[in-house]
């Protein structure tokens, strides 16, 4: 018996830590993030925790039968291409970026 899953696999590139607003940063990458936080604010609606840093996530998604060697490309063109994100990186100067997979 062959199990086969329906969910999709992602790749997103995060940014955490800067000074800019999570949406100055959207608006420089020039995509819809899927995920913002912002410092001193709530992480979630209806919760207390405050967020302790700025954080601005782009998620891809891709069909269940897309290579893992192909993820990182797709997010880099999807995002604007390599000289773009550093342009980007370069201004928002984040304390570090971390790229997730969701596989």
């Amino acid at each position: 018996m062959t199990v086969t899953s329906t969910r999709k696999k992602s790749v997103s590139l995060c940014f955490r830590g800067f000074g800019i607003t999570p949406f100055e940063v959207e608006s420089l990458v020039g995509s819809r993030a899927s995920l913002i936080l912002e410092k001193g604010k709530p992480v979630r609606q209806g919760v207390k925790t405050l967020a302790t840093r700025s954080a601005i996530s782009f998620r891809v998604e891709v069909e269940s039968d897309f290579r893992l060697a192909e993820m990182i490309p797709k997010l880099i063109d999807y995002l604007g291409g390599v000289d773009h994100l550093l342009m980007v990186r370069k201004t928002v100067e984040p304390e570090f970026l971390e790229i997730n997979f969701v596989l």
